[in-house]
């Protein structure tokens, strides 16, 4: 039996908010685990340029997010809105607040053509935030914020960085990312709410032999400095953000589909999901083409804590699943 309800959505009493264009896929909301000011600021592109340090467990470089400025009277409100949360929270254009945990904040640009401009920011460990002074910036147009950065090597709560003795293989160290429900913010300065969503690029770069896999299409991969490209086009919140990096080798199950993993398991791997694609084709039966174009695996050396951590386009999977 299914059970069906109909939820009735939150008016909200301004009168001119009555009057909404319905089409609108930006909306205003309310979540209570973020400090970021979403509904004044919303991140629609995010851009990372990070270099792997395995000597310092961190990941160093910088993130540009795109931004778009919203007004409260040209958007939807959500349900998560109701009357005893209706002021929205840091609610003033003259500040772009993102969820920070833990980061070594360096400095921070506005972009604009091929000039950037610095900008004054302050750190709010209380809170967890980075607030961005935005007092002289024009704010009716979309917006590029540069922040140089590292993650931290001992408090980032987003990311594992295993020993090459904590592998299968032994030789070479590890390092992979689980960002939900909210550790993204340790990961980079973000609106880190499921909420938000935006595509994203990558420029990552690590050491000699190693491989880098994001949860997004791999566009490049210049073998001389060991750097690889990504992208993502379908929109992704920050908790979908996923980084591994280690001694990786591959194998196609089919042409949307491919397992990843250190040499010694993947004739394990190869054997364990070979009926990958069949599954896959089953479930477009029954709910329609797959969307992603790809859906590979990823299984993580015997360490790895979880059974599996879903992303886009890339499963984290144990290696009890083999």
């Amino acid at each position: 039996m299914f059970l069906c309800c109909k939820r009735q959505r939150h008016v909200h009493p301004d009168e001119k908010l009555q009057h909404r264009d319905q089409s609108q896929s930006i909306r205003l909301f309310y979540d209570p685990n973020s400090v970021s000011n979403f509904n004044t600021y919303r991140v629609i592109h995010t851009h990372f340029d990070l270099t792997v340090d395995f000597s310092s467990n961190i990941l160093d470089g910088y993130v540009q997010l795109d931004i778009k400025p919203l007004s409260n009277t040209e958007y939807e409100y959500s349900s998560t809105i109701t009357s005893k949360n209706i002021e929205i929270p840091n609610n003033d254009k003259k500040q772009f607040v993102l969820d920070c945990r833990h980061l070594n904040i360096k400095k921070v640009f506005l972009k604009s053509n091929d000039t950037e401009k610095l900008l004054s920011f302050q750190i709010d460990d209380k809170h967890e935030s980075l607030i961005i002074d935005m007092t002289d910036i024009l704010k009716t147009s979309v917006v590029s914020i540069i922040i140089h950065y590292s993650t931290s090597n001992t408090k980032c709560t987003a990311l594992q960085w295993l020993t090459k003795e904590q592998t299968a293989d032994r030789q070479y160290p590890y390092m992979f990312s689980q960002c939900q429900a909210i550790h993204a913010r340790s990961l980079y300065p973000c609106q880190d709410t499921p909420g938000v969503k935006s595509t994203f690029t990558a420029k990552i770069t690590c050491p000699k032999p190693l491989t880098a896999l994001m949860s997004g299409l791999q566009t490049k991969h210049d073998k001389n400095i060991n750097t690889f490209y990504f992208e993502q086009k379908q929109a992704i919140p920050s908790y979908l953000i996923a980084i591994a990096v280690g001694q990786l080798v591959s194998y196609d199950l089919s042409p949307r589909i491919r397992v990843w993993t250190e040499p010694s398991m993947i004739k394990q791997c190869q054997y364990e999901f070979s009926e990958a694609e069949q599954f896959l084709t089953a479930a477009e039966k029954l709910l329609g083409k797959y969307q992603w174009e790809r859906y590979d695996f990823l299984v993580l050396p015997p360490s790895f804590p979880c059974k599996l951590l879903y992303n886009e386009k890339s499963d984290f999977s144990e290696t009890r699943t083999i």
